[in-house]
């Protein structure tokens, strides 16, 4: 796999947008790679109740994590000149400093309500380790857009290897020493997050430091404070809410049901953000630069456009074929007890699938200026989902529930997607005409399998039969992507 996508790095010039995709994948590969062979050793030694408070720790530092730079780590990418964006980059890192320091005190007093209220009394004393690892994030993020603006997307791709290690080594040695507690699968997501991080901050010190020294300004940055202001005003409420759609179940779950039923979730949730993990954010970082450029140039609707098609021809026929052997699946790969977690994740796939698709397209919310917009637009499906959940955790049943959010989360995001190509100037017929390739693509590999499920009983063959499926897709887009290569 790394060698086929050096080859097809080959075919883009330099910094071109086919090329810094290909570069964040290649890091994506192994970091995702090394996450598959490690989920069966760390499933056997945390049980559910041990990945049900990791869900909720992590969700926690997943909704507040936003907040940490006021999202002015965003805005780094946008000005024409480094220096105006050096400033930027020390603003986040500031804000990022008293964001932290603020939040310290705040879980100190509040750690155990919190936990009380997630029906995770054992959550409490783990959330001290909260606002160092927001720190952490924070000094990240804003090394992670300086990275994007810079277009050192090598050093990006070192960032995803460094850390997937880091978390992985630290949660399986931390899962025998701890003996299964769910803190070892906390505190190894701080150890792999902190090397990474570290890393990253002294490669951009030795490659960018003098340009960030000589270029510092407090007039500028105070300056930028407030032009970019739209960024605390919306863009945080934005990402908040958007983050916490997302970490939404595992809170809810938890408050409503069992620790066990937020390990189920928080499994199939992990399995599901792989190829978010593995193509969608390296398309979203490379495409939010790229767009940009083309938004200047005039070219907005045909790359907005082109990567759209990609994204749908990529993803629709793994997605639906994870519905149909998810269950099964986790049964063999995971242990019995993880059956539940691949029903989950059958009323999930789709919604994850177009989250996959628009999440890379929503930095057009931002090269648009339509910070004010993306915000409303989150806020209704925010409180959609906050509804669907409480529906079905007062109905008492956690299938219901995540049922509900499911589906309520596909509907909103195939309206939010189309509203993205909408603004980026792709019309309603056309992105309707785009999908019939995608979707006759899929459904040719699909039909086959779906007649042979109605015959064979076997779970094993089923789940044979389903990766015979995705290797055949595999192949047939490999080779259509060696020959045409990735949008540009």
């Amino acid at each position: 796999m790394p060698a086929t996508l050096d080859k097809l790095k080959n075919r883009f010039p330099h910094k071109s947008f086919g090329r810094n995709v290909l570069t964040l994948m290649s890091g994506t590969v192994f970091a995702q790679v090394l996450m598959i062979f490690v989920a069966p050793i760390l499933t056997r030694l945390y049980g559910p109740e041990g990945f049900g408070l990791f869900a909720l720790y992590y969700s926690l530092l997943s909704v507040f994590g936003v907040v940490s730079c006021g999202r002015y780590e965003l805005a780094i990418v946008l000005p024409k000149e480094d220096g105006e964006a050096a400033n930027l980059f020390l603003l986040s890192l500031l804000i990022c400093l008293l964001t932290s320091f603020l939040a310290f005190p705040l879980i100190l007093l509040f750690r155990s309500s919190i936990a009380n209220s997630l029906n995770n009394p054992a959550l409490s004393p783990w959330l001290l380790v909260l606002p160092l690892q927001l720190f952490v994030q924070g000094v990240f993020l804003s090394l992670n857009y300086w990275g994007t603006r810079r277009k050192q997307f090598g050093r990006l791709a070192t960032r995803q290897v460094t850390q997937s290690l880091g978390t992985s080594l630290g949660q399986i040695g931390l899962g025998f020493l701890l003996k299964g507690h769910g803190s070892g699968l906390v505190f190894g997501a701080l150890i792999g997050q902190t090397l990474a991080t570290a890393r990253l901050a002294w490669q951009t010190l030795r490659d960018d430091g003098n340009l960030i020294r000589t270029t510092f300004s407090m007039k500028t940055i105070r300056e930028l404070l407030y032009r970019h202001r739209d960024f605390p005003l919306f863009s945080t409420w934005t990402g908040f809410m958007n983050t916490l759609s997302t970490m939404l179940p595992a809170l809810l779950l938890g408050y409503y049901f069992s620790p066990a039923i937020v390990g189920f979730y928080s499994l199939g949730q992990r399995v599901l953000s792989l190829p978010m993990t593995l193509i969608g954010g390296a398309l979203a970082q490379a495409f939010y630069p790229h767009a940009t450029e083309a938004f200047h140039s005039g070219h907005l609707p045909e790359t907005t456009r082109k990567t759209f098609i990609f994204l749908m021809e990529l993803g629709l026929l793994p997605f639906a074929l994870l519905t149909l052997i998810a269950p099964d699946a986790f049964k063999l790969v995971f242990g019995n007890q993880w059956v539940t977690a691949g029903i989950y994740v059958r009323w999930l796939a789709l919604w994850i699938f177009l989250v996959f698709v628009s999440s890379p397209l929503s930095s057009i919310y931002m090269v648009l200026g339509k910070q004010r917009l993306g915000f409303f637009v989150n806020l209704l499906m925010l409180a959609s989902r906050v509804l669907a959940l409480i529906l079905g955790g007062m109905r008492g049943s956690a299938l219901l529930a995540v049922q509900l959010f499911g589906v309520t989360g596909l509907l909103l995001w195939i309206g939010n997607c189309l509203l993205i190509l909408s603004m980026a100037g792709v019309s309603f017929s056309k992105a309707l005409s785009d999908l019939r390739k995608p979707i006759f693509e899929s459904l040719l590999f699909l039909a086959p399998i779906l007649f042979a499920f109605a015959l064979i009983g076997n779970p094993l063959g089923r789940i044979c039969l389903g990766f015979a499926c995705f290797a055949a897709f595999v192949f047939f887009k490999g080779s259509r992507f060696m020959k045409e290569g990735l949008p540009a």
